[in-house]
């Protein structure tokens, strides 16, 4: 009986510690990246905005209100070709 609970007591251990390591070592998903993004946008960092808008359009290439605001970011660095493509880009 004490050794049942022993084992698991160490399955339980470990059940957690693999579920804690794959939420932490998982890639930043599209809204973390967004949320960066808008982060930097408000700073007006725009160069920064653009590198996490666009993170978030190559993850997620509906979004877009991503899109929009990277267009926005690279307008506002002085790169409106880029801007105008990144509006018109029709994402597939």
């Amino acid at each position: 009986m004490f050794f049942l609970l022993r084992v698991r007591a160490i399955i339980a251990v470990l059940v957690f510690v693999l579920i804690g390591a794959v939420t932490l070592s998982g890639a930043p998903n599209a809204s973390d990246l967004y949320q960066q993004g808008m982060q930097r946008y408000q700073a007006k960092d725009y160069k920064g905005a653009e590198f996490y808008f666009s993170q978030v359009c190559q993850a997620d290439p509906q979004n877009n209100q991503a899109r929009f605001y990277a267009a926005v970011s690279m307008a506002m660095q002085g790169k409106p070709g880029l801007a105008k493509q990144q509006i018109f880009t029709v994402p597939y």
